[in-house]
């Protein structure tokens, strides 16, 4: 015997649950997706400056500057060059404190990338830019 409110007894039911799950999931992966990079480039790279946060995914998503992407200093080298394959890329760098801003701006230095400026740590980024969450 079925439960008047069991799914199969009301029509369309499982096809909503699954929208509903396919909606949650598709959410989850928004959320993840958000630590990558949604940042196009348009008019000259000093028209647009690539603001990059060099913490943590946890630190990142407690609070960055608008438009920033995430990228980890530990990562800069690999992934830098699919965000800003242009070195003429204006990009701005930041952290918590500076430390890992000034080693990632080192790094890419040695890349070859010319337009690079460690804005140093959060206080100093929030002073540039307005910061949210997600």
């Amino acid at each position: 015997m079925k439960n008047a409110n069991s799914i199969g007894s009301v029509p369309g039911a499982a096809a909503l649950l699954g929208a509903v799950l396919g909606a949650a999931i598709l959410g989850a992966a928004v959320l993840v997706a958000g630590c990558t990079s949604t940042h196009k480039q348009t008019g000259s790279p000093a028209d647009n400056p690539l603001w990059i946060d060099v913490r943590t995914p946890r630190e990142f998503h407690q609070g960055h500057a608008e438009d920033a992407i995430l990228i980890p200093y530990t990562e800069i080298a690999e992934r830098i060059q699919t965000e800003a394959p242009n070195p003429e890329q204006d990009i701005r760098l930041y952290c918590r404190s500076g430390r890992r801003s000034s080693i990632a701006l080192r790094t890419l230095q040695e890349l070859g990338y010319q337009n690079v400026t460690d804005v140093g740590g959060l206080e100093d980024a929030r002073r540039l830019r307005p910061f949210g969450t997600e």
